[in-house]
């Protein structure tokens, strides 16, 4: 019946911002999976280092221990 206009739109303007749209939301997921994965990196480096950690401190004490004569 009656067309609706809407001024200062071209007609591919909706079609094009929802490309645009979707582009940002795929860079955003894109991010958020790097940054995933670069937290779970950080993660298992945490653990890796935790454990040399608890080592050292095993040979420590078992160094002290010996020297004590226990």
């Amino acid at each position: 019946m009656f067309k609706t206009v809407v001024i200062g739109r071209r007609p591919g303007s909706v079609r094009h911002r929802r490309r645009l749209a979707a582009l940002r939301l795929s860079a955003a997921h894109q991010r958020f999976e790097r940054s995933i994965a670069m937290l779970r990196c950080a993660a298992l480096d945490q653990v890796d280092k935790q454990v040399l950690v608890s080592i050292a401190l095993r040979i420590a004490a078992d160094r002290l221990a010996s020297r004590a004569g226990v």
